[in-house]
C-alpha cells in the first residue's frame, strides 16, 4: 500500500510537471504582455519581441492577468478619471491609480455638472470644474450634484426656446425647455429647440403662421406671431441705438417706431411746451402759474418725460411738499463775424438741444419763520439787523428756497413755492409728514392790525373822517388787496382761487373797531395840526376780499410763465433778474413792484409814518392848538385787523367730477377737495381710472341702485362662446341668468351696474350687512360696473349670490342691514364622459373558487344604469375582441343599490390562478357617444384544496345533561378557516378553524347531527356525530345505617354531598362520601338528612335515634 501510494504521488507531480512542458501552439507563439512596447504603449499583449526590455515583461500572460497591468482608476492631476485604466499605463503617465475599476468608490471621481454663467455645461469632477474656472476668473464658481452627463447637460438646456406640444391640453406654445418641462419630442407631444409652433412638421394645426405682426418683450424688433400669438420671426429690424423700437401707430400697426415723441401734451395753462421731445427729454409741467404768492391750492408739479416714444407723466409730491426744476441745454454755434467796437469778433448763437427736469424738495419752512424776526423788533436799530440778517437768510439758496421781497433796508421772506395745507383736515399730516401740519395758526402770520385816527370837528360837518396821516390807507381796496397778497404767499391761506379757477374769499377777513380817546391823543394829534385830513368816511367794519380785488384768474394765475421755473439760473440770478421780477410782479396783478407790495402788507410805510407826527410847532401854536381841541375837536382811534385764515374750497360739489378729467394731471386727494367743499375722494380708486373725486352730500341716504351688467354676462363652454344661447331676466330685486339651465363645467362672467361709484360685496348664504358678506367682485375700489368669474362650474347645482353695494358716503352702513340683492342660476348634470365602473365582485380579486369546481359563477357590481355592456376574456384586450358576453341588469328600484347594476357571467376555472380581464361600455348602440374601459378590471381567484374535518366531539355515551360540540378543520381556501353547521344550524363559534357549539338540558338517550362546514371557496366537509347521554336521574338512597355511642353513619348507595341539621333550620355540611359519617349528642331524638349526587338528584330523610318513639302515622 505504501508503495502504491508513493507511486501515485509521483504520477501527479510528473503530469503536473508535464503539463508545463507541453509546446507552445502558433496562435501564442512569442506573445507576452508587455508593460511598455518600444513604441511608448502601456500595457499591450502582443509579440515579446516588441517589448521593451526595460520595463516588466509577462511571457503567455494578457495583460488583465499581470499584477503590473491590472485595470483600475487613474486620476489625472487636474482631477479626471478614467476607468479601466491599467496600473501601468497610469503610473507611467503621473497619475494616481486606484484599484476600483469602475472609480465609483473613489471620492475624488464624483462626477456633478461644472456651470458656466449657465451657457455651457460639464459633467466632471469638482477638482476639474476647479481647473476649468482658472481660465474663466470672472465667473463664479457653480457646481451642482448631477446624476448623469444627461441631466447635466440639460441644466444649460433650460434656457433653450422652442415649441412646447402638450397634446392633452392641445397646447402649442413657444416658451423655454424649463418652462416646458418636457424631454425632445420627436413627432408628438414635446420640446422642439429652435422650431417656431407653426412649423408644418408639428401637430400644432391650429397655429398659423404669420397671423399678426406685433413687439416681443425684452427685444428691439417687430415680430411675426401666429394664431396662437407665438412668436415666429423678426419682421422689421428695429435698432435701439439708433433711435427705432417696435412700437404701435394710431392705425394700431406695429412698426418700427422712433425713440422720439413726435409730439407732446400742449398744456394750455404752461406757456412754451409740446411739440417734439427727444427720447429721454424731460421737462415740467403745472397746473396753473407758479411762483412767489402765485401757485393755487390743489395744484402740483409734474415731471414729463419721453421714454421709448412715450410720454410719461412722474408727479413730484403732493401737496408741493416736491417743486419741479427744469434746466435747458444748448449748444453754441459760430455764426461768423462781426464787427464791434472793440474790433471784429466771432458771432456766435444758441440752438436749443434737449431740457432736463426733475422734482426737488420744496425747502419752504424756514421763510417764515427763522428769516423773518425783523417783525418782532422795535428799535430801529434792532430792526435795521434783524432786517440784514433776514435777508441774509432768505437768500442762502443752498438751505432753502425763499423770496426776499423788498430790498436790503427793507423787506420779508416768502416761500419762492406756497406749500399746500390739508384745508379740510387742519390736524392730518400729509403722507411723508414732511409739509407743516396746516391751520389758521399757520396762516396767521399774515394776520395784521393797523391803527388809524378819525377827527370829528365842525371842518367835517361834525362827521367823522380820517386824518392824513393816520393810516388812511388801511381802509383802502388796495390795502385789502396788498394783505391778501402776502396772506397766501405763505402757503393755502387766504381768499384765492383753486387750481380750476374756483373763488373763495373764506380764508381772509377784514375788521375794525373804534373807541374814543382822551388827552393824550389830543396833546399828541396837536404837535401835527397843521397837516390836513382826508375827508374819508369809513366802511363797513367787516369786509372781505371779492373776485374783483382778488384779480382775474385767466389774467393772473392760470398762465405759467416758463421763465420762473428755469433752474439753469441760480437763486441769485433769479431775485436779480428784473426780467423775472417784472414777471413776478405781473403776475400777482398790481400796478407797483412786488417789493412795495410786500412792504405795505407788513406795515413797514405804516410804521415809519409815526415819526413824521413830529416837527416843530412853537409854543403859542401848540397852545391855540389844545385850546381849540378841547372846545371843538372831538378824535377816535380804529384799528384795523386783516386775518389771514386757512384758505376753504368754494361752496357746492358740482366741479368734483373734473377732477378725473385730464389723465396728464392725475386727480388726488389734494386735488379733489380743493374743487368744492362738497367733494369727496375716494381712497381705494387712487392709482386707477376710475372715478376718484366725487361729490359728498352729507344728506344722502340712498344707498347704490343695483341693475344686471349685460356686457359683462360671457359664458363659455368646451372653449366655444355660447352667451347669445342664454339671457338675463330681471326680478325684482335680482336677476336669472338663463332660459335653461347652465353646462356644467362651463365658465362663466357675470356683473352688475350701480348709478353711483360703489363698492360691492357677495356672498353665497343669504347675508343681510355688508360687513357679512365673504366675497368681492373682481375690485377693491368704488365703480359703476363690477364682475365676477366662476370657473368650472359645479354639475346639477343651484347657484345664488346674495349682493349688496355701497356708494362712497357710506350708504348702507356697514354693519346696517339692507335686503340684497339676488343673482341666480342652475347648471345641469355632468356630461357622461366615463365609461361605467366595475367597483366589485361577488368573489374578491385574489380569492378562491372550490376544489372540485370546472367553472364558478361570478357577478360585478357596476356604477352604471344607462344602457351598457361588459365582456370578459383570459388575456387583456380591447372591449370588440373580448370573447364573453355578460349578462346585466339593474339592480330593483327601491334597492339601497338602485344607482347600481350587476352582470353575471360564468368562468371556467383550472387548477392554479385563474385571472379573467373584464371591460364595459355604455350606450352599446349609439357609436357617437360611447364611452368605454380603456383599462381592464382585473379578476384573480385560485382552486382551493379540499377543505377537510380533522377532529368531532363529543362521542360515545356521556353521562352529562350538557355537552360541547367540537368541531376542527383544516385545508380548504383559507387552511381550514371556514363556517360550520350542525344539522343546518350554525355554530355559535365558528368562521375559524376550531368551532364549538354548547348544547344544554339533553336527556338520555342517543344523539346524531349533520356537520357540516363551507368556506370562502364553498368548499363543502361533510361528517356524521353521534354520542349517547345516559343520565342518573336517582336521588341517592340509604342502604344501612350504624349508630354506635355518639357515632351514626349512614350508608349511601353512590357519592352524595350530604348536610344534616337537629331542628330542620340549621344545617351543617359534610364531606362528599358514600358514607355519612354524624356525632350525635345522647339527647339528641332525630336527624334531618339531605344528600345530592353529582347529577344534583336530591334526598331528604328523617333518622329517629330513641326507639322508644315512635314515628308520626
Amino acid at each position: 500500500m505504501k508503495l502504491k501510494a508513493l507511486f501515485m504521488i509521483y504520477l501527479v507531480i510528473s503530469i503536473t510537471f508535464t503539463v508545463y512542458l507541453l509546446p507552445v501552439t502558433a496562435e501564442d507563439d512569442g506573445k507576452a504582455c508587455c508593460e511598455q512596447t518600444l513604441s511608448g504603449e502601456s500595457c499591450v499583449y502582443t509579440s515579446s519581441s516588441q517589448c521593451d526590455d526595460s520595463y516588466k515583461v509577462a511571457n503567455y500572460q494578457k495583460c488583465e492577468d499581470t499584477s503590473f497591468c491590472k485595470l483600475g482608476c487613474c486620476i489625472s492631476p487636474d482631477g479626471s478619471c478614467s476607468k479601466q485604466t491599467s496600473q501601468a499605463a497610469c503610473e507611467n503617465a503621473g497619475y494616481t491609480w486606484n484599484p476600483d475599476a469602475t472609480c465609483d468608490s473613489v471620492k475624488e471621481c464624483n462626477k456633478g455638472c461644472c456651470v458656466l454663467a449657465g451657457a455651457s455645461c460639464a459633467y466632471v469632477t469638482e477638482k476639474k470644474c476647479n481647473n476649468i474656472l482658472l481660465d474663466y476668473p470672472e465667473l463664479s464658481k457653480d457646481f451642482r450634484q448631477s446624476k448623469s452627463e444627461q441631466e447635466c447637460s440639460d441644466i444649460c438646456r433650460q434656457a433653450d426656446r422652442g415649441c412646447c406640444v402638450k397634446s392633452a391640453n392641445e397646447e402649442c406654445v413657444w416658451t423655454s425647455r424649463a418652462t416646458c418641462n418636457m424631454q425632445d419630442g420627436i413627432g408628438g407631444e414635446g420640446f422642439y429647440e429652435g422650431l417656431f409652433c407653426s412649423n408644418n412638421n408639428l401637430p400644432c394645426e391650429q397655429c398659423k403662421a404669420h397671423s399678426y405682426k406685433g413687439c416681443l418683450d425684452g427685444t428691439d424688433d417687430v415680430y411675426w406671431f401666429d394664431s396662437c400669438g407665438n412668436p415666429e420671426g423678426v419682421a422689421e429690424d428695429c435698432d435701439y441705438a439708433k433711435g427705432t423700437l417696435c412700437g404701435q401707430t394710431q392705425d394700431g400697426d406695429y412698426v418700427c417706431k422712433s425713440l422720439d415723441c413726435p409730439t407732446t401734451w400742449d398744456n394750455p395753462v404752461v406757456e412754451g411746451d409740446g411739440g417734439r421731445r427727444i427720447n429721454g427729454e424731460s421737462w415740467c409741467e403745472f397746473d396753473g402759474a407758479i411762483g412767489p404768492s402765485l401757485d393755487l391750492p390743489g395744484s402740483r408739479h409734474y415731471r414729463h418725460i419721453c421714454i421709448n416714444g412715450e410720454e410719461i407723466v412722474e408727479p413730484c409730491k403732493d401737496f408741493r411738499e416736491e417743486v419741479c426744476l427744469q434746466s435747458d441745454v444748448y449748444e453754441t454755434l459760430n455764426t461768423g463775424i462781426k464787427e464791434t467796437a472793440e474790433g471784429k469778433i466771432s458771432a456766435t448763437a444758441q440752438n436749443y438741444l434737449f431740457s432736463e427736469a426733475a422734482c426737488k424738495e420744496n425747502r419752504w419752512k424756514d421763510c417764515t419763520t427763522i428769516c423773518n424776526t425783523a417783525k418782532d423788533k422795535t428799535s430801529p436799530e434792532d430792526i435795521a439787523l434783524a432786517m440784514k440778517l433776514d435777508k441774509e437768510c432768505c437768500e442762502r439758496s443752498d438751505l432753502r428756497d425763499c423770496f426776499w421781497a423788498g430790498d436790503e433796508n427793507s423787506g420779508t421772506c416768502i416761500p419762492q413755492h406756497p406749500p399746500g395745507f390739508r384745508f379740510w383736515n387742519p390736524q392730518k399730516q400729509t403722507k411723508s409728514a414732511t409739509t407743516q401740519t396746516a391751520s389758521d395758526q399757520t396762516c396767521s402770520t399774515a394776520t395784521k392790525k393797523c391803527t388809524t385816527v378819525f377827527t370829528k370837528m365842525i371842518y367835517t360837518n361834525w362827521k367823522w373822517s380820517c386824518v392824513k396821516e393816520g393810516n388812511c390807507e388801511c381802509f383802502s381796496n388796495d390795502y385789502i388787496k396788498e394783505q391778501n397778497n402776502y396772506c397766501r404767499s405763505i402757503g393755502d391761506c387766504g381768499a384765492h382761487y383753486n387750481y380750476i379757477g374756483g373763488f373763495s374769499k373764506e380764508g381772509f377777513l377784514r375788521s375794525w373797531d373804534h373807541s374814543y380817546q382822551g388827552w393824550d391823543i389830543i396833546f399828541d394829534r396837536g404837535k401835527s395840526f397843521q397837516s390836513s385830513y382826508y375827508n374819508r368816511q369809513s366802511e363797513e367794519p367787516k369786509m372781505q376780499v371779492d373776485q374783483t380785488m382778488a384779480g382775474a384768474f385767466e389774467e393772473v394765475w392760470h398762465k405759467a410763465n416758463k421763465e420762473l421755473y428755469l433752474s439753469n439760473l441760480n437763486a441769485e440770478d433769479v431775485y436779480k433778474d428784473k426780467k423775472i421780477a417784472q414777471a413776478i410782479t405781473k403776475g400777482i396783478g398790481i400796478t407797483v413792484q412786488l417789493t412795495g407790495l410786500i412792504l405795505k402788507a407788513i406795515g413797514t410805510s405804516a410804521a415809519s409814518s409815526a415819526a413824521s407826527w413830529v416837527s416843530g410847532i412853537g409854543a403859542l401854536v401848540t397852545l391855540y392848538i389844545v385850546l381849540t381841541e378841547i372846545v371843538f375837536r372831538k378824535y377816535q382811534k380804529r384799528t384795523v385787523t386783516t386775518e389771514c385764515k386757512l384758505w376753504q374750497p368754494p361752496p357746492g360739489s358740482d366741479n368734483c367730477a373734473k377732477c378725473d378729467e385730464d389723465p396728464m394731471s392725475p386727480c388726488s386727494e389734494y386735488k379733489c377737495m380743493s374743487l368744492g367743499a362738497g367733494c369727496k375722494f375716494i381712497k381705494e380708486n387712487e392709482g386707477t381710472s376710475r372715478p376718484k373725486c366725487i361729490a359728498a352730500d352729507p344728506n344722502d341716504v340712498n344707498k347704490p341702485i343695483i341693475t344686471p351688467w349685460n356686457e359683462a354676462f360671457k359664458l363659455t363652454y368646451q372653449g366655444k362662446d355660447i352667451t347669445t344661447d342664454y339671457s338675463i331676466v330681471e326680478k325684482q330685486n335680482g336677476y336669472l341668468i338663463g332660459s335653461k339651465k347652465l353646462p356644467a363645467f362651463s365658465k362663466l362672467y357675470f356683473g352688475i351696474q350701480t348709478n353711483e361709484p360703489s363698492m360691492c360685496k357677495l356672498d353665497k348664504e343669504l347675508k343681510y350687512t355688508f360687513n357679512d358678506l365673504s366675497l368681492r367682485f373682481n375690485e377693491s375700489y368704488f365703480d359703476k360696473v363690477h364682475n365676477y368669474y366662476i370657473g368650472n362650474l359645479q354639475p346639477a347645482t343651484d347657484y345664488k349670490f346674495y349682493v349688496i353695494c355701497k356708494d362712497a358716503n357710506g350708504n348702507p352702513k356697514d354693519d346696517k342691514r339692507s335686503p340684497p340683492y339676488v343673482i341666480e342660476f342652475s347648471t345641469d348634470r355632468a356630461p357622461d364622459l366615463e365609461p361605467p365602473r366595475l367597483i366589485s365582485s361577488s368573489i374578491p380579486d385574489m380569492g378562491y373558487v372550490a376544489a372540485n369546481a370546472n367553472e364558478t359563477s361570478l357577478t360585478l357590481v357596476v356604477d352604471e344604469v344607462s344602457p351598457f355592456s361588459c365582456r370578459a376574456s383570459t388575456q387583456d384586450m380591447p372591449f370588440d375582441q373580448m370573447p364573453l358576453n355578460m349578462t346585466c341588469a339593474e339592480m330593483p328600484p327601491d334597492s339601497i343599490y338602485s344607482k347600481y347594476a350587476e352582470c353575471q357571467v360564468k368562468l371556467p376555472v383550472r387548477d392554479g390562478l385563474n385571472t379573467y380581464y373584464f371591460r364595459c361600455r355604455d350606450e352599446p348602440e349609439n357609436s357617437q357617444v360611447r364611452n368605454e374601459n380603456s383599462e381592464s378590471y382585473i379578476w384573480r381567484a385560485s382552486k382551493a384544496e379540499p377543505l377537510i374535518i380533522t377532529a368531532l366531539s363529543p362521542s360515545g355515551t356521556i353521562y352529562s345533561s350538557n355537552i360541547t360540540l367540537q368541531v376542527k378543520t383544516a385545508k380548504g381556501a383559507l387552511n381550514g378557516k371556514s363556517i360550520c353547521y350542525y344539522n343546518n344550524i350554525e355554530f355559535f363559534n365558528t368562521n375559524s378553524t376550531y368551532h364549538t357549539q354548547v348544547l344544554s338540558g339533553l336527556t338520555k338517550q342517543q344523539y346524531d347531527y349533520i356537520i357540516e362546514c363551507r368556506d370562502i371557496a364553498n368548499n363543502v366537509a361533510r361528517e356524521n356525530l353521534s354520542f349517547t347521554v345516559d343520565i342518573d336521574t336517582e336521588p341517592p338512597e340509604i342502604t344501612g345505617l350504624s349508630y354506635t355511642g355518639a357515632l351514626l353513619e349512614v350508608m349511601l348507595n353512590e357519592d352524595a354531598s350530604c348536610s344534616y341539621s337537629t331542628n330542620n333550620e340549621d344545617y351543617s355540611q359534610l364531606p362528599t362520601s358514600q358514607i355519612v359519617s354524624i356525632n350525635v349528642d345522647p339527647l339528641t331524638e332525630k336527624i334531618y338528612l339531605t344528600c345530592k349526587d353529582v347529577h344534583d338528584n336530591e334526598m331528604s330523610s328523617t333518622i329517629f335515634l330513641r326507639t322508644q318513639l315512635q314515628p308520626p302515622v
